[in-house]
């Protein structure tokens, strides 16, 4: 049976900010050697990732050659996962590696140092493909203001509620969506957190937070929940046009009725993991929030129980377009060179996920080959075969029909969409192929920025964004309204003289 999140069990999981360092001292061990038990601490930090001091450690790894000569090989070793305890709570480190390690050759070392990229709070885990958690929750960067945008007022003041001195009183809202056989909750809450009655008035204090729940009846590795929870952060950096980081993130394992006494609250409640990673994007909890009308898509566009479902599964499908769109928001300080093979890489590898028909029939581009092959002179047989070996349009053919594919309004991002193909073509092949693509910086700017907003455009299609939507988006978001002033400037006449430049 689907266990719901409930709401006390959200507060208690609310305290694995990956905002802030954390520190553990306990005793660690390996699962196939728990006799040789380490001290040592385990530090989080969210700018230097996951370190663990050992006093002591684990031999490196050695082979016993002929004569009885041992030999310690000259690897950086890791393990599957690394378990410890610090007071109470169970801690799991997974695929650490050695990072540091002092002592004699052939002994077990005096001083180890360790580091992972993934650190679990709650439970000794096995395996790190282990299939035992049945849900996750996280909080991202600017959900609450996406999930509110549009949304009436919560928690609506009522007489006399609450009195000075009476606390906290939230109204939950929730929206459900399915995917398979996971249920995916978005949970906002408002409440006051404190009333004081003044003579000059009243002044009153509250907090308005949102976060994702998943759930299934079927336990699942830890990878499928985290996958689920980059699917948020990524649908809400995709709507922001900017890097959205997780703020925290958490598994939940089933509720373990032996470990408790008969009657004991806690015997039936399933049990938060808290998870700790390094991270590309390091959130900031305090920084300031995206701008309300700065949101190319909220859940008031699209109700979460349709928005969801259709942004995993394009999420899946154009997976190397996002991964690479997004890659540009999350690193920001790439080479300017490189962010223009991967903006127009990212045009080129969603184009070829729509799977179009190809440019001329199967049967009919199989008879030209061949006439062609034949009619060729013998010694250049083997270059025609090589360059008529596929049947399909070419990258300039694929950046127009997506300068156009979402309605008749991308002509107030791509003014002149023939001329913005050939620059970036150019750009991106003379990169590739010459190792340079001239002088002229701002217009490789303009091609990364412009050919950024029409792959996003093109996946807000595919989610089901409707066109006056997408239009609205268009001339309002900033991001849209820089890209569409970045194309006037250099993908319209005469810009054209460039194209021959550097």
């Amino acid at each position: 049976m689907r266990f719901s999140i409930q709401p006390d069990m959200m507060k208690t999981m609310r305290n694995s900010g990956l905002d802030q360092p954390h520190e553990w001292i306990g005793r660690w061990w390996r699962p196939d050697r728990p006799e040789a038990v380490s001290a040592g601490v385990l530090t989080f930090d969210p700018a230097r990732g996951i370190e663990l001091r050992l006093i002591g450690g684990w031999l490196r790894r050695a082979t016993t050659e002929k004569h009885g000569v041992t030999a310690i090989h000259n690897e950086v070793e890791r393990w599957p996962v690394v378990h410890g305890r610090c007071g109470t709570a169970e801690l799991t480190l997974i695929e650490p590696w050695v990072a540091e390690s002092r002592g004699p050759l052939g002994e077990d070392p005096e001083e180890m140092t360790l580091a992972s990229l993934t650190l679990l709070e709650g439970c000794h885990l096995d395996a790190p493909d282990s299939a035992l958690f049945v849900g996750a929750r996280v909080s991202v960067e600017n959900l609450t203001g996406w999930d509110q945008r549009g949304q009436d007022e919560l928690n609506p003041r009522r007489p006399n509620q609450p009195s000075e001195g009476e606390g906290e009183r939230e109204v939950p809202r929730t929206a459900a969506a399915v995917i398979g056989n996971v249920e995916a909750k978005l949970r906002s809450s408002s409440g006051f957190r404190s009333t004081q009655t003044r003579r000059d008035g009243r002044v009153e204090t509250r907090r308005t937070e949102a976060s994702v729940a998943f759930s299934s009846d079927a336990p699942r590795p830890m990878e499928d929940w985290f996958s689920m929870a980059d699917g948020v952060s990524d649908l809400v950096s995709l709507s922001t046009m900017s890097a959205c980081a997780a703020l925290s993130l958490d598994l939940v394992l089933p509720s373990v009725p032996v470990r408790f006494r008969e009657g004991h609250p806690l015997a039936n409640r399933p049990r938060a993991v808290h998870v700790y990673q390094e991270r590309v994007v390091q959130p900031d909890a305090d920084g300031s929030a995206a701008n309300w009308n700065d949101f190319v898509l909220s859940e008031a566009d699209l109700p979460w129980g349709q928005l969801f479902p259709a942004w995993m599964e394009v999420r899946e499908r154009f997976s190397a377009a996002r991964s690479m769109i997004l890659g540009l928001r999350y690193i920001t300080h790439g080479y300017l060179d490189s962010r223009v093979v991967t903006a127009v890489g990212a045009a080129e590898a969603f184009h070829r996920a729509l799977e179009t028909p190809p440019p001329i029939p199967p049967e009919e581009f199989k008879t030209l080959r061949k006439l062609l092959v034949t009619a060729a002179p013998a010694d250049r047989k083997g270059w025609v075969n090589d360059h008529v070996q596929h049947n399909e349009p070419s990258l300039k053919q694929r950046l127009v029909e997506l300068a156009t594919r979402p309605g008749a309004f991308m002509t107030n991002l791509v003014p002149d969409p023939d001329l913005w193909a050939r620059i970036a073509v150019r750009s991106r092949n003379d990169l590739a192929h010459k190792g340079h693509a001239g002088k002229d910086y701002d217009q490789l700017y303009a091609v990364v920025e412009v050919t950024a907003a029409v792959v996003v455009l093109n996946l807000l299609r595919e989610v089901g964004v409707p066109a006056n939507r997408l239009e609205m988006a268009l001339s309002r978001h900033s991001e849209f309204k820089r890209a569409a002033e970045l194309a006037r400037r250099h993908f319209t006449e005469p810009s054209s003289v460039k194209i021959n430049e550097g």
